[in-house]
């Protein structure tokens, strides 16, 4: 789950701009994404996504849904806090048979104010993955039912955009065209999408495409970028 400050360092030495060539844009954008989201940068270029838990996964699918509604520059303690109350749900991936009471995790998430539909989601969506693990086992269910955007979309509450961000985070399969941020960068800096921009930019930097495209993403969602298309 990407998360933003709300006022992260710029020094104009390194802001970036898209009337630069794609080379200097990048190289700015990475001393931006470097001084003030290092530790992230550090996990995704780690991230292997066939190592993924249960827990790990509700995590980033209640940070995907969230975001979807709310400011996302505000979610970064929010979430730092809610995610240790969802500890009944993960118990749960382990002890299949002991799945925590609806109204019993509406008390204890009463602090955090969510909207009952987000609370159904998360309950609804922590339910579902609880019995995708009793029927295939984690790394089956997984692999299987929550490998892709397209896949994800069937989870509760999380639409178009909610899924790609999910994705995005932990799914293999990694489609930086499905990123409207991205892909409007890559149009405003002159590529057709952000699968050329990416292709473009591995030829000087030796970097996955998630590692670069998170990089790019911090730039796009900071710094004026030309809205070609918008999620819906």
């Amino acid at each position: 789950m990407e998360l933003l400050k709300y006022n992260p360092v710029i020094d104009e030495s390194y802001r970036p701009s898209i009337h630069m060539n794609h080379i200097d844009y990048f190289n700015r954008a990475l001393k931006f994404a470097q001084t003030n989201y290092h530790d992230h940068l550090i996990k995704i270029s780690r991230l292997d996504p066939t190592t993924i838990t249960a827990t790990h996964f509700l995590e980033e699918y209640v940070g995907a849904l969230l975001s979807t509604k709310r400011d996302i520059y505000k979610l970064s303690n929010y979430c730092a806090k809610l995610f240790k109350f969802l500890q009944p749900y993960n118990a749960s991936f382990w002890d299949g048979n002991n799945f925590p009471n609806k109204e019993k995790m509406r008390f204890l998430l009463e602090e955090f104010n969510l909207y009952e539909k987000e609370f159904e989601n998360i309950h609804a969506t922590a339910y579902i993955v609880n019995q995708g693990i009793k029927l295939f086992g984690w790394h089956k269910y997984r692999n299987n039912f929550l490998s892709s955007s397209g896949k994800l979309l069937a989870l509760p509450g999380l639409g178009l955009s909610g899924a790609v961000q999910l994705s995005y985070n932990i799914c293999e399969e990694y489609s930086p065209n499905d990123n409207f941020k991205l892909y409007n960068l890559a149009i405003s800096l002159g590529f057709d999408d952000a699968r050329t921009l990416l292709m473009a930019l591995q030829k000087n930097f030796l970097m996955s495409w998630r590692t670069m495209g998170t990089i790019l993403w911090y730039s796009a969602v900071t710094f004026d970028t030309i809205d070609i298309v918008t999620a819906d």
